[in-house]
């Protein structure tokens, strides 16, 4: 409910005027030390980045970490670049990362364009009653590879590039 009535006020807020700080992907420490082993000391972006909550922990953590969203917030916890990461030039290598997306066919743009730039994997981290609806005709080519990754129990899903 609260996603729903989020996209609703972003697709109402001018371009430009920041938007609530409002976040719907807690990371628990496990998610964070997952991402710090498998990812290593490649360049995560983190996609629709919101306040930057997740992009903070694992810069914490040691990861190269990029914020993009398109659409600024209030308040901050990490530089967001403002953004579309359905065009963005995705590094060769790179991890193109989506936590809790808003509902729609942003997600798969996003996954369509990181897999043009070269990215080296894809990573969904949502709720499991919403991978279908988010990832589309992508869905059967990602993998569950963590459970209970944040507070509201979502899953991390990839899809491997190379």
């Amino acid at each position: 409910m609260l996603a729903e009535l989020y996209a609703d006020l972003v697709a109402l807020t001018p371009r430009g005027l920041p938007l609530p700080a409002v976040i719907f992907f807690r990371p628990k420490p496990k998610f964070v030390e997952w991402m710090r082993c498998t990812v290593g000391a490649g360049l995560v972006y983190d996609v629709g980045a919101g306040c930057g909550q997740v992009s903070r922990a694992l810069s914490d953590a040691g990861l190269a970490v990029k914020a993009i969203d398109t659409t600024l917030r209030v308040r901050g916890e990490f530089r967001v670049h403002q953004a579309d990461g359905a065009s963005f030039p995705y590094e060769e290598d790179s991890t193109a990362m989506l936590c809790r997306p808003c509902h729609g066919l942003f997600t798969q743009a996003v996954i369509e364009r990181a897999i043009e730039r070269g990215a080296r994997r894809v990573l969904y981290v949502g709720l499991p009653r919403n991978v279908k609806l988010d990832l589309g005709s992508y869905a059967g080519r990602f993998r569950r590879v963590l459970t209970g990754a944040g507070e509201d129990g979502e899953n991390v899903y990839q899809l491997r590039v190379d």
